[in-house]
């Protein structure tokens, strides 16, 4: 029985999907609503303006999500922001907090018409995860 949802999300509105599809899916678990600001960037210092910036997109993406999360009348969340390496946070969030899965969107790029690769981020949490990660 899935209990605890995770549902990281980045602020760009893409994963609304996921959040429908999990809400529906999944309507008495708990969902964990996180939002990690990359402090990993190679070759980029992060002045505070810039960590403010993504400091208030993560509090964006975080209310975006919460709000998805009420409109399909789940009121049983926990938001938070970390710092880190995104992958690296997902999986020990999810290692942490007891969660039964992870539940990302599916960010591709079209390398050839018949291939597709997944976002760095989502990868890395597939690969070190020992915790099922639905993808949409």
């Amino acid at each position: 029985m899935i209990k605890n949802v995770l549902i990281p999300t980045d602020g760009y509105g893409l994963e609304d999907h996921v959040i429908k599809y999990v809400a529906a899916a999944f309507p008495f678990a708990r969902f964990h609503v996180i939002s990690v600001i990359n402090t990993y960037e190679r070759g980029v210092q992060l002045t505070d303006i810039l960590y403010q910036e993504m400091k208030d997109s993560a509090i964006k993406a975080i209310e975006r999500a919460e709000e998805l999360l009420r409109g399909e009348g789940i009121d049983t969340f926990h938001s938070q922001i970390l710092e880190g390496l995104p992958s690296r946070e997902i999986v020990k969030y999810a290692k942490n907090n007891d969660i039964d899965l992870i539940a990302m969107r599916v960010y591709c790029r079209k390398s050839t018409a018949s291939a597709h690769r997944l976002g760095t981020t989502l990868r890395n949490v597939l690969q070190r995860s020992n915790i099922p990660v639905l993808t949409l």
